[in-house]
């Protein structure tokens, strides 16, 4: 059942990503209406196939689930009880009492006495005709998250978020593109980037923000010229202002400082100014070294974290 449920979550992620419907299960725009039968082995290894039962107009993905374990159950049930294997049927969900219910038996297929229709031309679907669709359509979610998580490295949970929206995953490739790395690209559009969106009610694509901007902050990031910390305001300040990442980082003051003379500056006169703080540190006390660093950073304004770290403990060594 859980399979089940799985499948009819994926078929609405591919549809959405198609852009061929909505797929909003609460709008209407789908149904599921899963056959189920049961192969049961008994004690002599003979298999025995339950008939057909297929339940109507489920709405939801966890009715989806109930009904069919529900549906499974029962069929197993009857056959252990009376050794029935059931007819061919059409069933539908109770769900105040989370039962199936009959709601007709189904006839054959003989009975439905098909013809072909006359005005109807047969089609043949070559290769050719397929190979030339799935360019057209390209990379599928389900392929494009397995790409995410093992050539990227990126988490399942990421993955599954930038492969389940066609407009976010294009996005986040023209980024990478653009020279961003991916992980960095992906905490950023997912982090950032998605807040600011939502805040605006809007998709990330929607922002005003391109691609390649992004790749820019990622770049910053990673040259130590840009504490993550700082991508949110970084990001506030690019909707409106169209410049170079890095000059805006400039304009608003933060781009870090990696010159290691004001830091060691800081350091000396701090050490000097607070010699408890140095023999608490070398007494064992973890937490006096937290309060130097954080203390040198007030002192050098936009100090690159690591370098300050850095070179604080060489000056404590």
């Amino acid at each position: 059942a859980k399979q089940v449920a799985f499948f009819g979550q994926e078929l609405q992620k591919l549809v959405q990503f198609l852009g061929v419907s909505e797929g909003q299960m609460q709008m209407g725009h789908m149904r599921f209406e899963p056959n189920i039968n049961v192969h049961i082995t008994d004690q002599n290894g003979v298999v025995h196939k339950t008939a057909i039962t297929e339940i109507k107009n489920l709405n939801s993905f966890s009715v989806l689930e109930r009904a069919t374990d529900y549906e499974i159950q029962r069929q197993v049930h009857e056959w252990e009880t009376t050794g029935s294997l059931g007819r061919k049927c059409t069933m539908g969900w109770d769900e105040s009492r989370g039962a199936t219910f009959l709601q007709r038996e189904k006839e054959e297929a003989h009975d439905y006495r098909y013809f072909p229709d006359p005005d109807l031309v047969p089609i043949e679907v070559s290769d050719e005709w397929i190979g030339q669709i799935k360019d057209q359509i390209g990379e599928l979610p389900a392929a494009r998250r397995k790409r995410y998580i093992d050539a990227l490295g990126l988490p399942a949970a990421d993955a599954a978020i930038l492969a389940g929206d066609r407009a976010t995953g294009d996005f986040f490739e023209q980024a990478l593109a653009a020279g961003g790395a991916s992980r960095r690209v992906a905490n950023l559009l997912l982090g950032h980037g998605k807040r600011l969106a939502n805040d605006r009610n809007i998709s990330i694509a929607q922002l005003g923000i391109a691609p390649a901007r992004f790749a820019e902050i990622a770049q910053l990031i990673d040259a130590d010229k840009l504490a993550a910390s700082n991508a949110g305001p970084l990001l506030d300040a690019m909707i409106d202002d169209k410049t170079p990442a890095e000059q805006v980082a400039t304009r608003l003051g933060l781009i870090q400082v990696s010159d290691a003379g004001p830091i060691d500056a800081a350091i000396d006169a701090l050490i000097a100014e607070n010699p408890k703080s140095l023999q608490d540190f070398r007494g064992g006390k973890q937490a006096a070294f937290g309060s130097l660093v954080g203390a040198i950073m007030k002192q050098v304004k936009g100090g690159n974290p690591k370098l300050v770290q850095e070179r604080l403990r060489q000056k404590l060594a």
